[in-house]
C-alpha cells in the first residue's frame, strides 16, 4: 500500500464533478491558435473539450501571465519585463484576470493552471497567487487546480493557503518518489509513465491522474482503457474520439 500524501487542499474537486474522465486541451488547441492565448483556450472549448490545460509566468512588476516558456518568442524574458512591455511585444498574451473572465463567461469550463517557477520568484508567485485566487468567486474557484513540476512551489502554495486544489507534475519516474511528501489530490505524469500498477496505487492512495501529451487515437484510447482521470492533449479531436464523444 502507498503511502498517504499529506492532506490535500480541502476545496472541491473540480474533477469529482464530472462522471466521464475529463478531456482537456492542452495549452489550449495549438493547432488552431497561438498556445495559451484567449483564441486557442476559446477553440479548445468550443470543440466540446471539458476544460483547458494552461500555463503561468510572473512578469517583473508581478503580473501574473499566461505564457508557457519563460522567455517570449524574440528572445526576451518574462521575469525581467513588465507586464506592459510583454503585451507590447506579445499582444496575444493574457493574464489572471482574462482567465477569470473565461471561466466567468463558460460555466462548465473547467481550467488547470500550471504554475511555473524561475527564482527568485517562486516565494513571490504562490504567495500572490493565493491572494489573487481568494478573491475570486467560489463558484470560479471549484473549476480550477493548479499545477506545477516545482515541489517546492507545491509546498509554499499549500502554506499560503491557495483556495484550490494542487496536483504534482512528473517527466521522470524519479520524481514519482516525491508523491507521499506532497500536498497534492492529483497527479500529472507524461503518458508514458502510466502502468496499471502505478495507476492502481495513485487511485488507492486518493489521487486523481491526469496524462499528458496525448495526441495519437491508440494512445488516448490505451490509456482510457487503463482508467486515467483525464487527458490532456494538443488536438481535440483525438481526446474525443478516443472517448466516444466525437
Amino acid at each position: 500500500m502507498p503511502a498517504e500524501p499529506l492532506a490535500p487542499d480541502p476545496a472541491p474537486l473540480p474533477w469529482r464533478q464530472r462522471g466521464a474522465p475529463l478531456l482537456l486541451g492542452h495549452r489550449g488547441a495549438p493547432r488552431q491558435a497561438l498556445e495559451n492565448s484567449r483564441a486557442a483556450l476559446d477553440a479548445a472549448l468550443d470543440a466540446w473539450l471539458d476544460g483547458v490545460e494552461t500555463d503561468l509566468q510572473r512578469a517583473k512588476d508581478g503580473a501574473l501571465l499566461l505564457h508557457h516558456d519563460p522567455h517570449l518568442a524574440g528572445g526576451e524574458s518574462i521575469a525581467a519585463l513588465s507586464e506592459a512591455e510583454v503585451l507590447r511585444l506579445a499582444p496575444e498574451t493574457i493574464g489572471l484576470a482574462q482567465l477569470r473572465e473565461l471561466l466567468e463567461q463558460r460555466p462548465e469550463a473547467l481550467v488547470n493552471l500550471e504554475v511555473k517557477t524561475d527564482a527568485p520568484h517562486g516565494d513571490a508567485r504562490a504567495a500572490e497567487l493565493a491572494v489573487q485566487l481568494q478573491a475570486w468567486p467560489a463558484a470560479l474557484r471549484e473549476r480550477l487546480w493548479l499545477s506545477s513540476f516545482d515541489p517546492l512551489l507545491l509546498l509554499r502554495l499549500a502554506e499560503a493557503e491557495v483556495p484550490v486544489p494542487l496536483a504534482f507534475l512528473a517527466s521522470q519516474a524519479s520524481a514519482l518518489r516525491l508523491l507521499p511528501c506532497l500536498p497534492v489530490a492529483a497527479v500529472h505524469p507524461h503518458h508514458s509513465l502510466v502502468t496499471a500498477e502505478r495507476l492502481r496505487g495513485w487511485h488507492e492512495a486518493g489521487l486523481a491522474v491526469f496524462a499528458w501529451t496525448v495526441n495519437s487515437l491508440e494512445l488516448a484510447a490505451e490509456l482510457l482503457e487503463l482508467g486515467v482521470d483525464g487527458l490532456i492533449g494538443d488536438e481535440p479531436s483525438v481526446l474525443l474520439t478516443a472517448a466516444g464523444r466525437a
